[in-house]
């Protein structure tokens, strides 16, 4: 078939390769998230116009079996154990095409230039095959590309220096590139090892609040172990779900922290003292914030769980957390919702 003829067959597939494109994104997020994966997701189906330039550069025999990149996913991970780990739910959740399909880590020699990825060609699994939605789009292949934010950065850099192998490198900054892929390779070994000692530094932190060991500093990665773990917590957020508010994970933590750190509590006993002593007045706190806030609509609204923390932290600190405070400087929009009802239903600022 001439250029034209080979356009014309991708127009009437590409509806088609659109769809394919879309609903593994979404197969895949899902995967990821019930696997509890943190990786940015890209898709993409090749343009008609990018397709008619492809043809006019390479020969091929048929269209869905020869031309595997016509629908793209791109997976992001963090670290290389990810990376794996992704991997490992491709090959379980797609049928592989073994002969097209590629692991640079294992074709590339130690000294080449490149960088570490994987790349699958892939086919509707069997069995998703036999449901109704994928039945059209099982003979089209795609392909899916793992890698590592660094690999995506380095990938990066070689296409804005339109590198694709050695011989394309100037021989005069061929070793100081060598070197910086170098780097790039070992950065992100020494990155999954710190994401890795992260996890088992938070395990602790959730072990310890188990055991309700509160004595522990507040950082991102405690106060979160806290929230998740605790059962004053726990009391709280069914203090809140009574009113009819969902409660959903943590949301920015960091304010939370940077908060606790403005009214001097650094470790997470005070954390805790702090809720259960706010036990006496802090629901009535609580159901006139959130009056306040849904206008008489709760069951619409949801929070973030360490909203409690902030909550409380205004409830208790009223005279640090004032309305310019929480707004200026925190990003806390509409303040007097929770500082007006705070030195209402406080005692120590009904005293006054």
């Amino acid at each position: 078939m001439d250029v034209n003829e080979w356009v014309d067959e991708y127009k009437d597939y590409y509806p088609k390769y659109e769809k394919l494109t879309n609903k593994n994104r979404r197969l895949i997020e899902e995967l990821l998230e019930a696997e509890g994966i943190k990786a940015m997701v890209e898709a993409r189906t090749k343009s008609i116009d990018s397709f008619a330039t492809k043809i006019k550069k390479k020969s091929y025999n048929k269209l869905i079996t020869d031309v595997t990149d016509l629908s793209g996913i791109r997976i992001i991970a963090y670290s290389l154990d990810d990376v794996e780990r992704i991997a490992s739910i491709v090959n379980r959740e797609f049928v592989i095409d073994l002969e097209k399909s590629i692991n640079k880590a294992k074709v590339l020699d130690v000294d080449r230039f490149g960088y570490l990825s994987q790349h699958f060609v892939v086919k509707v699994r069997t069995d998703r095959s036999k449901l109704l939605e994928w039945a059209d789009l099982t003979d089209l292949c795609a392909e899916i590309q793992v890698r590592t934010v660094l690999q995506h950065a380095w990938a990066a850099i070689s296409h804005f220096l339109d590198y694709k192998q050695e011989i394309d490198i100037p021989k005069e900054i061929r070793r100081k590139l060598f070197r910086l892929s170098a780097l790039f390779e070992l950065a992100d070994e020494e990155l999954t090892a710190l994401i890795s000692e992260v996890g088992i530094i938070s395990d602790q932190y959730k072990q310890q609040i188990q055991k309700q060991i509160t004595k522990i500093e507040i950082n991102v990665d405690s106060l979160r172990a806290y929230l998740e773990n605790s059962n004053t917590v726990k009391y709280w957020a069914n203090v809140i779900k009574g009113f009819g508010v969902g409660i959903s994970g943590p949301g920015l933590i960091s304010r939370d922290v940077e908060m606790l750190r403005m009214v001097g509590i650094t470790d997470l006993t005070k954390v805790e003292e702090m809720l259960l002593s706010s036990k006496s007045w802090g629901t009535d706190y609580l159901k006139e914030h959130y009056e306040n806030t849904c206008g008489g609509t709760p069951e619409k609204w949801s929070t973030d769980i360490n909203g409690i923390i902030t909550l409380f932290l205004i409830g208790n600190y009223p005279e640090v957390f004032t309305d310019e405070i929480l707004d200026k400087q925190l990003g806390w929009g509409k303040p007097e919702r929770a500082t007006v009802p705070a030195k209402k239903y406080n005692p120590k600022f009904n005293k006054r």
